[in-house]
Formats: C-alpha cells, structure tokens, sequence
C-alpha cells in the first residue's frame, strides 16, 4: 500500500511540475504549494516507516492484539531445526595443558609437560664428611633441571585410553608414563599396561606436580618405582572406596626387561572415612603390599636428603637376595586450609648371606593455607591432586595461593625436619 502510495504521490507532482511552465505566476505559486505539500506527506511517510523499522529490530514493536494470521502461524510452525554438530569437529582449548576434544565426547586429546629447575646451596662440617666417606665430597652448591617432561595423553571412543611422557632432564632421556588402556572394564575398572608407577603409597602416586615438598619424602627409599607391567584401577561406593593391582617386572628408565628375575606383586586399597564440603572436610586411611621378586642387581634401599643434588646420605649394601616384601600404610587428613599427612613404611628382605634384615620409615606433613584454600584430593586415584588459589595471581589484584608446612621423616636412621 505505501509503495502504490508513493507512486501516485510522484505522478502527481510530476504532471504538476509539467504544468507550470503553462499557467500564471499565481497559478504557479498555488501548484508549488500543492508540490511542497505532498513532498512534506512523502517524508512524515518515509519517518513513519523508518520509526517502524528500529521498533522490530529493538523487539518493541507495535502492540498487536487478536489472533495471529494462519499464514505466519504455519510458517513459525515450520522453521527449519538447527543442524547437528559434525562429530568429526574438534573443539580446542587451554586447561592445565593444550586439550582438544570431539563434539561428541568420544575422542580426547591432551598435550602438556614440565619444567623444574633446582638450585641447592649447602653446608657439611667435618663430622658429616667423614661419615659419609667419598660422597662427602658432593655436598656443595649445584643446580640441575630436576624434571624437563613432555607428553601427550588421550581417550579414544570413550574407551581406550594411552599416554607416553618423556623425561629429557639428565644425561639420558628416559620413559616415564608410557601405556595404554581400556576402561570401564566390569568389576576391574581400568585395565593398564605398559610402563607407570606401582601402585603403593600416597606420596609416591601423588604427581610431582602437586606434592608439597619439592622432594618426596626419605620415606620414598620404600617405594616401588615405574616398571612394565599389567594392572587394574577401580573405584566402588561412590568414590569412597579405591582399589588397584597389578604384576610387574624390574625394567630400565628405557622400559627394557630381561634376564630370569622374577615378577613384582603390588596392591593397594583406600578408603574415605569421611567427605564432605566438596573436599574441604576430608579423613583418608589405605594400604599398600608388594612382593618384590628378583630384583636386578640385588636390592638396595637409599635416601638422599631431600634434596635431589645431595649424595645419599643413607644407603644399604647391595644385598643379594630372592625376594623381599614391602608394607605400608598411609592416612591423611584435611580440614579446610589445614591439612596433615603420614605414611609408614617396612621392608622385609630375604637375604641369601645378609641374616634376612629389615628395613623401615616414615614421615609426618602439616600444612596450612594462609590464602584459604584447601588441598585436592582426586578420589579417582586416591591421592592429592593440583590446588587452585581463590584468587588467581595473574588476574593482578589476586595475591595467589600461599601455604606454610612442615615436615619430619626418617628412613633407615636418618632424620630430618623440613619447614617452609
């Protein structure tokens, strides 16, 4: 209708404009008034639908009362859906690590690693020199790049799951975490296999990453290490209740095997006692069993101060052996930002010309968040994980997180106390 409007509109000014040359100059002045006036219409016209205009797209529009017409109804009706998601489209993200996952959740991908560098400045008088003989000799100043880890990690079709880490710190560049896995196996949970941690103790499963020491504790001279083997995680009673198995033989940091020793048998169960608050309320009890077979070279247990570029302070002699077992049980506690940990360790040894002699340690850790975090506590594996400050430092008005903690262990006789 306003199109039709607005052409009779130009029509009519048209043949009026024509016309003028023809009549008197008051018959020329009437027609121009005449002109001028359609010419006002034409704009209130065009004000009216320009004001119509930013109503519909501000989503004000006119009021509109009574049934709306059958017409636009169907048409509403039949809008076209949204169209799915590709599930081969992967979404790209940043969260402790590159990750990219599938729209679909079935494929997941995550690359990250580690840098740590150490600088040690130390002290020895004479008495310490001369009980630890030649290695006396190795207590100095030092630096080294402690851990320098690269790895990539993944879940295929929500099922099958691998990681392979690197460890380039050191004169050698040795395997880390390198394994595959299948999960949501029944009653086993997740099946594992290749090159990973023996499932014993609370520290030595805790990722360096998130202990709270730079160094674990002297207590760590009772753990087993990364070796090749088979092994099954589960979780029951809603994350309550974790337990874990496996066999395993001795291997290199390169992952190799060989030669006629027997295999290792470790298992490990926890427990949490108490959960509340999302984890700021937490008691955690466990226990570990390993039965060591013959390990290559013979069985040693040693410690280092606590400090990764000091000698070992306390070592056994290589004991020549068939097997030995380890024992060990673990128990930490969290109350909001105040947290305590302990772990107790016993080494029964099967010596062919030592007496069967036993080895023990243990350490105690408190800690307190002066900021008001609290540490996490990852009830899929039963161990501590990474604390997220309240106030993020880089945001630049959050002080971060900032923890005070202390602790004392010892292992095959010797004693330290750490503060921080």
């Amino acid at each position: 209708m306003t199109a039709q409007k607005t052409s009779v509109h130009f029509i009519v000014w048209l043949a009026i404009s024509i016309s003028i040359s023809a009549q008197t100059v008051e018959e020329k002045i009437q027609l121009l008034e005449k002109q001028l006036g359609l010419l006002k219409e034409e704009i209130q016209e065009l004000k009216k639908q320009l004001h119509k205009g930013e109503s519909t797209a501000s989503g004000r529009g006119p009021e509109v009362t009574g049934t709306l017409p059958v017409q636009t109804a169907s048409k509403k009706n039949h809008q076209r859906p949204e169209p799915t998601p590709d599930p081969s489209q992967f979404r790209v993200y940043w969260k402790d690590g590159v990750r990219m996952d599938s729209v679909n959740g079935q494929f997941k991908l995550r690359i990250g690693g580690r840098i740590m560098n150490d600088w040690a400045f130390s002290r020895g008088d004479a008495s310490l020199a001369e009980s630890l003989g030649e290695s006396g000799n190795f207590v100095h100043d030092g630096t080294e790049f402690r851990r320098a880890r690269f790895y990539a990690s993944g879940v295929l079709y929500d099922r099958f799951e691998f990681k392979a880490e690197y460890d380039f710190a050191g004169i050698l560049s040795p395997f880390r975490d390198v394994y595959i896995g299948v999960r949501k196996v029944p009653v086993f949970g997740t099946l594992r296999a290749g090159h990973f941690k023996e499932p014993f103790g609370l520290e030595a499963l805790t990722s360096s990453n998130h202990t709270t020491f730079m160094e674990r504790s002297a207590g760590a001279a009772f753990t087993p290490d990364r070796n090749v083997g088979l092994a099954l995680q589960n979780v029951v009673a809603d994350g309550r209740v974790t337990y874990s198995a496996g066999v395993f033989r001795e291997s290199l940091n390169t992952g190799e095997s060989v030669g006629s020793g027997g295999s290792n048998i470790t298992a490990r169960v926890t427990s949490l006692l108490i959960y509340d608050d999302g984890g700021r309320k937490l008691f955690h009890v466990g226990g570990a069993y390993s039965h060591q077979g013959t390990p290559l070279g013979g069985a040693r247990f040693r410690s280092r101060p606590e400090a990764h570029l000091l000698p070992h302070f306390v070592s056994t002699a290589l004991l020549e052996t068939r097997s030995y077992r380890l024992m060990g049980v673990e128990t930490a506690a969290v109350a909001g930002p105040f947290s305590v940990q302990s772990e107790y360790m016993h080494s029964y040894v099967k010596s062919v010309s030592s007496g069967d002699p036993s080895f023990s340690g243990f350490y105690v850790l408190g800690s307190f968040f002066l900021t008001g975090e609290h540490r996490s506590y990852s009830r899929s594996k039963g161990a501590f994980g990474r604390v997220r400050p309240r106030q993020s430092f880089l945001d630049g008005d959050g002080a971060g997180a900032w923890e005070i903690a202390a602790r004392f262990s010892a292992g095959g006789g010797c004693m330290l106390l750490l503060l921080v």
